[in-house]
């Protein structure tokens, strides 16, 4: 389970299908039908959900078929679903740093929504980024994150912590 503070605030909880994880993701399903091989969800305990799928889904409330699937780090993508007014974006997350831009710290990802040029660049708390098993070594020792928007500017920074 990972903790995840966006500005300094704890704002939702990631886990893999097991224990809470199970209950979200039939909370979810009550409103979308998501099919295909799910491996994590995360809640911020009000209305956000997001749902990973590695692979693209097989059935998924956003069209992921112009998704090239060859530079995804495992085919990893993810719905990001806000239950207050059923709206969901889709996301996908590449290895390194897919967008091109200047960094003070090593990019381990870049996370590139479908529905506009937002996108999020993950990097290690400390260190360079692991030479194997990025995703796993990552998440096992820490890892934060930038969102940017369009325009460039910063959207939020995030730390996500065992």
């Amino acid at each position: 389970m990972l903790k995840v503070y966006i500005n300094g605030e704890l704002r939702k909880t990631e886990q893999s299908l097991t224990g809470d994880g199970v209950l979200w993701l039939a909370n979810v399903k009550e409103h979308f039908d998501i099919q295909g091989n799910i491996v994590g969800v995360s809640y911020d305990g009000n209305t956000k959900y997001g749902v990973y799928i590695s692979g693209k889904p097989e059935v998924s409330p956003v069209d992921f078929s112009s998704v090239d699937t060859d530079p995804l780090t495992n085919n990893l993508v993810s719905l990001k679903i806000d239950l207050s007014d059923n709206t969901v974006r889709g996301k996908v997350y590449y290895i390194g740093n897919t967008k091109g831009i200047d960094f003070h710290r090593p990019i381990a990802g870049t996370g590139v929504y479908l529905d506009d040029e937002t996108f999020t660049v993950y990097y290690p708390l400390e260190g360079d980024v692991p030479d194997q098993m990025v995703q796993q070594t990552m998440c096992n020792t820490g890892f934060a994150a930038t969102t940017f928007y369009t325009d460039g500017t910063v959207s939020d920074e995030s730390i996500y912590e065992e």
